[in-house]
């Protein structure tokens, strides 16, 4: 069972991460063109694309390590929204990704405003 915490903050961070890129006009869909139908960008490179709206290296790290890594980190996005963990969430791991919510949202409040980037 995924902490409600989780549940909350998990897809907020996805959804910050989108907002602060479609306003710094980076394309975050794909709109249909033809057969081809069309999609949504994949946090993987939300993530990546984040450097451009001036995210720190080691943030943008911290977050695919937390976040999508299936390698070598939690790749908590998946194992929690999709309820693939059968084990209870640590403290300490929740903390992590309010810690993660919270940087992306101050993150998101600095790259609006000009000549600033955390």
């Amino acid at each position: 069972m995924t902490d409600p915490a989780l549940a909350i903050a998990l897809p907020r961070i996805e959804g910050i991460l989108r907002e602060t890129l479609r306003y710094h006009r980076i394309p975050i869909v794909q709109p249909p063109q033809g057969d081809s139908r069309g999609r949504v960008t994949l946090l993987t490179t939300l993530i990546d694309r984040a450097t451009d709206v001036g995210m720190h290296a080691d943030w943008q790290a911290f977050l695919r390590l937390l976040l999508v890594d299936s390698d070598g980190g939690l790749n908590l996005r998946n194992s929690e929204l999709h309820d693939l963990s059968d084990t209870e969430t640590a403290p300490q791991t929740v903390a992590l990704v309010l810690l993660a919510a919270l940087h992306a949202t101050a993150h998101a409040h600095q790259a609006a405003a000009p000549g600033s980037g955390i």
